[in-house]
C-alpha cells in the first residue's frame, strides 16, 4: 500500500508538470529558441561551442592561477626590479614620454644614479600606461598600481590564446587546445607572470610568441 501511494504521488506530480509546461510558453517553441535548437543540433556548431568554452576556461585558469599572491599579500608590487618598473610607469603617466626618456633617477644604482631612458626596455611601461589611459577613458576608476599588478596575469591569458592559434596553425585545433592548456599552467611561465611581478617577461613572452605565430602565418598563409 505504501508503494502504491508513492506511485500515485509521482504520477500526479508528472501530470501537473506536463500540464504546466503545455499551458505556459516554452523557450524552444519561440523563434529564438528554435534558432538556438537548430544551431545546437549541428555537429560543427556543437564542436565550435565546446572549443570556445574550453578556450574561455583555459583563459580563466591562466589568469586566476596567477592571483595567489594577491589573495595572500593583497595587491602589491613584488621584488626590486618590478618596483622600479612601477616607479618608471608613474613617471611616464604623470609627466609624459619626453620626461620619461630624459629622466635621471638618482635613487637607482646608488651612488652613480641611472639614465632611465637609455637603460630600460620601455615596452612594459608603455603597455601599462596605455592600459591605464584606456581604462580612464572608459571611466573605469582603477589605480595605476592595480594595472601594473594585474598586467602579467592578463597577458598570461592572452599568451595562452596565442599558443592556441600557433598550435592550430602548425597542425590542427586539438593541438592548439593542448598548447594553450600547457601554456596556462607551465610552472616556468607562472613564476615570471604572477600578479605583482611587474617585470619585462610579463609582456615580452606574449610578444615573443605572437611574433613567432605571425611569422609562421605569413610564411604559410594557406594553412587553415
Amino acid at each position: 500500500p505504501h508503494a502504491h501511494g508513492i506511485s500515485a504521488v509521482l504520477r500526479m506530480a508528472a501530470d501537473t508538470a506536463s500540464v504546466g509546461a503545455s499551458d505556459g510558453p516554452r523557450f524552444f517553441d519561440s523563434g529564438l529558441g528554435r534558432t538556438v535548437k537548430r544551431y545546437l543540433g549541428r555537429t560543427k556548431s556543437q564542436e565550435t561551442l565546446v572549443r570556445y568554452s574550453t578556450l574561455v576556461c583555459i583563459y580563466l585558469l591562466a589568469f586566476c592561477i596567477r592571483l595567489f599572491s594577491v589573495l595572500r599579500y593583497e595587491s602589491v608590487i613584488h621584488e626590486f626590479d618590478p618596483y622600479f618598473n612601477y616607479r618608471s610607469t608613474i613617471k611616464l603617466v604623470t609627466e609624459g614620454a619626453y620626461e620619461f626618456w630624459n629622466w635621471f633617477d638618482s635613487d637607482s644604482w646608488h651612488p652613480l644614479g641611472r639614465v632611465v631612458g637609455g637603460t630600460v626596455y620601455p615596452g612594459l611601461m608603455f603597455t601599462a600606461a596605455a592600459m591605464y589611459k584606456i581604462s580612464a577613458f572608459l571611466t573605469a576608476w582603477v589605480k595605476l598600481r592595480d594595472v601594473c599588478v594585474f598586467t602579467a596575469p592578463f597577458f598570461a591569458g592572452n599568451t595562452a590564446m596565442v599558443a592556441y592559434l600557433f598550435g592550430k596553425q602548425l597542425r590542427d585545433t586539438e593541438t592548439g587546445l593542448v598548447a594553450a592548456a600547457l601554456m596556462a599552467v607551465v610552472p616556468g611561465y607562472i613564476s615570471r607572470s604572477v600578479a605583482g611581478s611587474f617585470d619585462n617577461e610579463a609582456v615580452a613572452i606574449f610578444a615573443l610568441l605572437l611574433t613567432f605565430y605571425l611569422w609562421v602565418r605569413a610564411v604559410h598563409p594557406q594553412v587553415e
